[in-house]
C-alpha cells in the first residue's frame, strides 16, 4: 500500500512539474514574447544593451530556436525575477528611456532556457534513449576512437563516412539504428599494415572485399558486434568513388560522389576529418530528402549515387572476396 501511495504522489508531483513548466512556455511565448518582442524591436543602442554582445547572442538564440519550432523557455532565475519586479522597464525604453538595461544585459555567463522535449516538433532528429540505443552509441564510439588512433598511428588519413558522416552533421550525434561505424580513405593512403595494424588493437578481420586496384572495403568486428566498415576512395578526373561488392553473388557496386576536400570538426570528443563540401557528400549518398531518418537501408538500392559495376570472375573470388 505504502509503495502504491508512493507511486501517486510521484506520478502528482511530476504532473504538477508538468503543468507548471507548460504555463511559463505559455506565458513567455504569449505574453512576455509579444511585450517584450515589440518593445525590444524599437529600441535603440544601448537603451536596452542592443549593442550588448551577450544580448545579441540571446536575440540570434530566440530567433534561432523560434524559426525551427523549438519550444523553450526561460528559466534563468535572475532575469525571471528581474522581469517580475519591473517589467514596466521594458516599455519604457521605446519611448525614449535612456535607463540601463537591466534584462538580457545583466552581467551574466550565461542565459539559461529549458527545452519542452515533448512540445519539440522535431523529435525525429533526437537520439533514442532505449538502453540498447545507449549502449550502441558508447560503444560506436570507442570504436571510432580506437580505429582513430591505430590509422593516426600509421599516419593514415581517413574521414567520417556513409551514416557516421550523416550522423555527426543531421544529429551531432552516432545514428543509433545504424549498427555500424563507417569511414573512409583515399586509395593513395592506404598501406599494406592496416589489418595487421586493427588486428593487434583487438579487432577482428569480419571481410575484406576488393582488391587495392578497384573496390577495397575492409570490415572488423568491434565491441559488442559494433562493426567498423572502411572505404577506400577512388579519384577519376570528375568525380570520386567507392566500390561495394556482394559476398554471394560477387556483384560489384560503385558509388559516386563529387570531387572533395577534408576539413577538421569535433566529434566522439576528439578531432576528425569530414568531406569540407559535406551537404553535397551527404546528398550524394543519401538524397535532397537526407533529413528525414531511414531505418530500412539497402546499400544496393538505396542509395542515389549506386550504380552497377560488373562481376568479379569466379577466379578472382578468393582474392576479392574474403569472408572470417
Amino acid at each position: 500500500m505504502n509503495r502504491i501511495n508512493k507511486n501517486v504522489i510521484l506520478a502528482l508531483l511530476t504532473l504538477a512539474s508538468s503543468a507548471f513548466l507548460l504555463f511559463q512556455l505559455y506565458y513567455y511565448k504569449h505574453y512576455l514574447s509579444a511585450k517584450n518582442g515589440a518593445a525590444l524591436s524599437k529600441s535603440k543602442g544601448s537603451r536596452i544593451g542592443f549593442d550588448s554582445s551577450q544580448w545579441r547572442a540571446v536575440k540570434k538564440f530566440i530567433m534561432l530556436t523560434s524559426s525551427q519550432n523549438v519550444p523553450v523557455f526561460l528559466i534563468d532565475p535572475l532575469i525571471l525575477e528581474l522581469i517580475n519586479k519591473n517589467f514596466e522597464h521594458i516599455k519604457n525604453t521605446s519611448h525614449g528611456s535612456t535607463s540601463e538595461c537591466k534584462f538580457f544585459c545583466v552581467p551574466r555567463d550565461f542565459t539559461a532556457f529549458a527545452l519542452q522535449y515533448h512540445l519539440w516538433k522535431n523529435e525525429q532528429y533526437l537520439d533514442e534513449n532505449t538502453v540498447e540505443a545507449m549502449a550502441f552509441r558508447k560503444n560506436a564510439k570507442e570504436l571510432l576512437q580506437l580505429a582513430a588512433k591505430t590509422l593516426n598511428n600509421l599516419g593514415v588519413r581517413f574521414w567520417l563516412s556513409s551514416g557516421t558522416c550523416l550522423g555527426w552533421y543531421r544529429q551531432c550525434n552516432v545514428i543509433p539504428y545504424s549498427k555500424d561505424v563507417d569511414l573512409g580513405i583515399f586509395i593513395e593512403d592506404y598501406k599494406s599494415d592496416i589489418i595487421l595494424a586493427f588486428q593487434d588493437a583487438g579487432l577482428q578481420l569480419k571481410h575484406k572485399f576488393g582488391k587495392v586496384e578497384d573496390s577495397l572495403e575492409l570490415s572488423f568486428h568491434g565491441k559488442e558486434d559494433v562493426k567498423l566498415d572502411i572505404f577506400f576512395f577512388y579519384e577519376e578526373t570528375d568525380h570520386m568513388w567507392n566500390g561495394g561488392t556482394q559476398a554471394k553473388t560477387g556483384k560489384k557496386f560503385k558509388y559516386l560522389f563529387p570531387k572533395f576536400t577534408l576539413c577538421w570538426t569535433e566529434f566522439a570528443d576528439m578531432k576528425v576529418r569530414v568531406p569540407c563540401e559535406t551537404i553535397e557528400y551527404i546528398e550524394a549518398n543519401y538524397g535532397k530528402t537526407w533529413k528525414i531518418p531511414v531505418k530500412t537501408w539497402d546499400w544496393k538500392q538505396s542509395p542515389p549515387n549506386v550504380q552497377p559495376n560488373g562481376v568479379w570472375s569466379i577466379s578472382e573470388w578468393d582474392e576479392v572476396i574474403q569472408l572470417y
